[in-house]
Protein backbone atom coordinates (compact mmCIF):
# COMPACT_ATOMS: atom_id res chain seq x y z
CA UNK A 1 0.00 0.00 0.00
CA UNK A 2 1.81 3.52 -1.20
CA UNK A 3 0.29 6.61 0.28
CA UNK A 4 0.26 9.65 -2.16
CA UNK A 5 2.03 12.81 -1.30
CA UNK A 6 -1.33 14.90 -1.13
CA UNK A 7 -2.61 12.41 1.24
CA UNK A 8 -3.75 14.04 4.64
CA UNK A 9 -1.04 13.20 7.31
CA UNK A 10 -3.70 12.04 9.50
CA UNK A 11 -4.43 9.82 7.06
CA UNK A 12 -0.38 8.80 5.99
CA UNK A 13 0.27 7.91 9.49
CA UNK A 14 -2.70 5.61 10.81
CA UNK A 15 -1.62 3.86 7.27
CA UNK A 16 2.01 3.67 8.28
CA UNK A 17 0.97 2.37 11.59
CA UNK A 18 -1.19 -0.19 10.53
CA UNK A 19 1.72 -1.51 8.03
CA UNK A 20 3.72 -1.20 10.99
CA UNK A 21 1.68 -3.45 13.24
CA UNK A 22 0.84 -6.16 10.52
CA UNK A 23 4.66 -7.03 10.01
CA UNK A 24 4.98 -6.94 13.56
CA UNK A 25 2.10 -9.55 13.90
CA UNK A 26 3.51 -11.47 11.07
CA UNK A 27 6.76 -11.49 12.77
CA UNK A 28 5.21 -12.96 16.23
CA UNK A 29 2.96 -15.59 14.33
CA UNK A 30 5.70 -16.84 11.75
CA UNK A 31 8.16 -17.41 15.08
CA UNK A 32 7.33 -20.37 16.86
CA UNK A 33 7.90 -20.38 20.88
CA UNK A 34 10.70 -22.63 20.86
CA UNK A 35 11.14 -23.15 25.16
CA UNK A 36 12.45 -26.01 26.12
CA UNK A 37 15.00 -27.64 28.49
CA UNK A 38 18.72 -27.22 27.88
CA UNK A 39 21.47 -28.25 27.35
CA UNK A 40 19.40 -31.64 25.98
CA UNK A 41 21.41 -33.90 25.86
CA UNK A 42 22.50 -33.35 29.93
CA UNK A 43 26.19 -32.88 30.53
CA UNK A 44 27.71 -34.50 33.45
CA UNK A 45 27.70 -32.45 36.74
CA UNK A 46 25.94 -29.83 34.71
CA UNK A 47 22.57 -28.11 35.46
CA UNK A 48 19.51 -28.06 32.52
CA UNK A 49 17.34 -25.95 32.71
CA UNK A 50 13.75 -26.34 31.57
CA UNK A 51 12.05 -22.58 31.02
CA UNK A 52 8.82 -22.63 28.96
CA UNK A 53 7.16 -25.84 26.69
CA UNK A 54 9.49 -28.56 26.41
CA UNK A 55 6.85 -31.37 24.31
CA UNK A 56 9.51 -33.63 23.80
CA UNK A 57 10.49 -34.40 26.93
CA UNK A 58 14.18 -34.70 28.93
CA UNK A 59 15.98 -38.08 29.29
CA UNK A 60 18.95 -37.29 32.08
CA UNK A 61 21.80 -39.63 30.54
CA UNK A 62 24.71 -38.37 33.09
CA UNK A 63 25.61 -38.82 36.29
CA UNK A 64 26.06 -36.01 39.30
CA UNK A 65 23.03 -33.64 36.28
CA UNK A 66 20.78 -31.28 38.08
CA UNK A 67 17.37 -30.15 36.52
CA UNK A 68 15.75 -27.32 37.17
CA UNK A 69 12.15 -26.87 36.21
CA UNK A 70 11.23 -23.04 36.47
CA UNK A 71 8.00 -22.07 38.30
CA UNK A 72 6.52 -21.32 34.55
CA UNK A 73 7.51 -24.52 32.44
CA UNK A 74 6.05 -27.66 32.02
CA UNK A 75 8.06 -30.76 30.14
CA UNK A 76 5.69 -32.99 28.27
CA UNK A 77 6.74 -36.43 27.16
CA UNK A 78 5.84 -36.06 23.37
CA UNK A 79 6.60 -40.01 21.96
CA UNK A 80 9.25 -40.08 25.00
CA UNK A 81 8.41 -43.21 27.83
CA UNK A 82 7.83 -40.35 30.25
CA UNK A 83 8.55 -36.21 30.81
CA UNK A 84 11.49 -36.70 32.42
CA UNK A 85 13.27 -40.44 32.41
CA UNK A 86 16.55 -40.16 34.60
CA UNK A 87 18.74 -43.40 33.69
CA UNK A 88 21.81 -41.62 35.68
CA UNK A 89 23.05 -41.55 39.65
CA UNK A 90 23.43 -38.64 41.68
CA UNK A 91 20.81 -36.60 39.95
CA UNK A 92 19.14 -33.57 41.90
CA UNK A 93 15.10 -32.63 40.60
CA UNK A 94 13.98 -29.27 41.48
CA UNK A 95 10.75 -29.34 40.34
CA UNK A 96 8.88 -25.60 40.87
CA UNK A 97 6.72 -26.10 37.62
CA UNK A 98 4.52 -28.72 35.97
CA UNK A 99 5.66 -32.29 34.48
CA UNK A 100 2.72 -32.93 32.63
CA UNK A 101 2.71 -36.44 31.39
CA UNK A 102 -0.89 -36.52 30.55
CA UNK A 103 -3.02 -39.83 31.61
CA UNK A 104 -1.01 -42.62 29.87
CA UNK A 105 2.54 -41.72 30.54
CA UNK A 106 4.63 -41.46 34.49
CA UNK A 107 6.09 -37.79 34.50
CA UNK A 108 9.28 -38.36 36.09
CA UNK A 109 10.58 -42.21 35.53
CA UNK A 110 14.09 -42.92 37.72
CA UNK A 111 15.78 -45.87 36.68
CA UNK A 112 18.78 -47.55 36.29
CA UNK A 113 17.71 -49.70 33.20
CA UNK A 114 15.97 -49.53 30.24
CA UNK A 115 12.39 -49.73 30.90
CA UNK A 116 10.45 -53.02 30.46
CA UNK A 117 6.98 -53.86 29.93
CA UNK A 118 5.09 -56.34 31.98
CA UNK A 119 1.62 -57.27 33.30
CA UNK A 120 0.77 -55.21 35.82
CA UNK A 121 0.14 -56.08 39.78
CA UNK A 122 -1.34 -53.53 41.72
CA UNK A 123 -0.38 -55.21 45.14
CA UNK A 124 3.25 -55.05 44.61
CA UNK A 125 3.68 -51.51 45.30
CA UNK A 126 5.72 -51.35 42.02
CA UNK A 127 3.19 -49.13 39.54
CA UNK A 128 2.85 -45.68 41.01
CA UNK A 129 -1.20 -45.42 40.07
CA UNK A 130 -3.64 -48.77 40.54
CA UNK A 131 -3.87 -50.66 36.91
CA UNK A 132 -6.07 -53.66 36.45
CA UNK A 133 -4.70 -57.08 37.00
CA UNK A 134 -3.36 -58.63 34.68
CA UNK A 135 -3.41 -55.81 32.30
CA UNK A 136 0.20 -54.66 30.41
CA UNK A 137 2.44 -51.60 32.09
CA UNK A 138 5.89 -50.22 31.66
CA UNK A 139 8.29 -50.41 35.14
Amino acid sequence: MTVQRGTPRVRRVRVRALQTSAILGAMLVAAPAFAQCSPDPTAANGITNCTGTDSDGLTVGTDGTRVIVAADAIVRPGAATAAIVSRASNVNFVIDGAVDSGTSKPGLFVTTGPAITGPCDPYAGATPVYCVPGSIVTY
